[in-house]
């Protein structure tokens, strides 16, 4: 598989694709690493207020079916104005909604800033970088998606042991402002750098030129004959 891809005379460069799948590894690991991250403050938010486990649960319950819900409308969305745009208010309300949930002190609270607002915003990025890389890929295009999606196991194996740390040395509601905060800069920084497809580059789907020329491989052509050979 080729890193680089020449343009014209020029000699080889980059070919973006790749800072697509990386760019969408990294999003997907922060967004699930924060949502796998939310049981290590259970049971700090149990110690300090007191509900029920139920109570808390339900809050979980809640940004899950937003998840859900939304997932469908930030895909229109997304055709309409593009990933980069998407992402950059994704991810300013993914690091707004933990460091409100830093200021929690009803339960209230909890199902607005984690159930709501963070279950929205979450919804964004799996749509948006899915169809990225399915738009740089022609071939490969599963492999990148794997890889893509390897994001999930990553942010349930680094983020929850960082934030438990976190908790231990600075308390949950300093660890979630400091989530928060990390987050919100990284996402917004990794939206800038996204791309709706390679023409915006002035490349193309990687794979795309070498299935374009089997399809015309395979295709009639026109054959020139006289009127007297049809006559004839």
């Amino acid at each position: 598989m080729l890193l680089f891809k020449p343009k014209g005379n020029s000699s080889p460069r980059l070919f973006y694709g790749y800072v697509i799948v990386a760019i969408a590894f990294l999003v997907l690991m922060l967004i699930m690493g924060i949502a796998y991250s939310f049981g290590v403050f259970f049971n700090p938010l149990l110690d300090e207020f007191g509900w029920s486990r139920t109570m808390i649960s339900g809050a979980v319950s809640l940004s899950a079916m937003m998840v859900g819900v939304f997932a469908i409308v930030m895909g229109g969305l997304n055709d309409r104005f593009g990933p980069r745009r998407i992402m950059t208010v994704s991810g300013l309300f993914v690091g707004l909604s933990l460091i409100l949930m830093s200021r929690v002190s009803e339960i209230w609270h909890v199902y607005l800033f984690y159930g709501i607002i963070f279950g929205i915003s979450a919804s964004a990025p799996y749509m948006t970088q899915a169809a990225s890389v399915t738009h740089w890929f022609v071939k490969r295009r599963g492999t990148m998606i794997g890889i893509f999606v390897a994001g999930v196991g990553a942010g349930a194996v680094i983020l929850p042991p960082i934030a438990g740390r976190m908790i231990e040395a600075f308390g949950w509601r300093t660890a979630y402002l400091i989530l928060g905060g990390a987050v919100m800069v990284l996402l917004i920084l990794a939206a800038q750098f996204m791309r709706r497809s390679p023409a915006d580059m002035g490349q193309t789907a990687y794979g795309a030129d070498e299935i374009r020329t089997t399809v015309d491989d395979h295709r009639p052509r026109p054959v020139s004959i006289s009127m007297k050979q049809i006559l004839s």
